[in-house]
């Protein structure tokens, strides 16, 4: 299995842009979740380990192909005076809000 890699800039809101290269870790096509487990970058000069979750559930009753996203993030702070990463997670939620406008304008 090829081994791939991204490497993501998180342009976090009033703070730093936050460079990561990231793994894809696991992938559950009948679950339809993706992790993604973050190798080098910012984050880990605060964080042992950092990983995202992915979730795409369709919505129930729906007829149309739409479908719930649900983002998790599992982290393990170097110490305990490193703040929660909540600008990271402020920029994954500004993504998935961008990508879902994107998507309905083109259905």
């Amino acid at each position: 299995m090829l081994t791939k890699y991204l490497c993501v800039n998180y342009h976090t809101v009033g703070g730093p842009t936050i460079m990561t290269k990231e793994k894809i870790t696991a992938v559950d096509n009948k679950n339809r979740s993706i992790t993604y487990t973050v190798m080098e970058g910012d984050v880990m000069k605060d964080f042992k380990s950092f990983n995202f979750n992915l979730d795409v559930t369709p919505k129930s009753g729906a007829t149309d192909g739409t479908s719930l996203v649900k983002w998790s993030v599992e982290y393990e702070k170097l110490n305990e005076d490193v703040a929660d990463p909540v600008g990271i997670l402020k920029s994954i939620e500004l993504i998935t809000t961008e990508m879902n406008l994107h998507l309905l304008k083109q259905a």
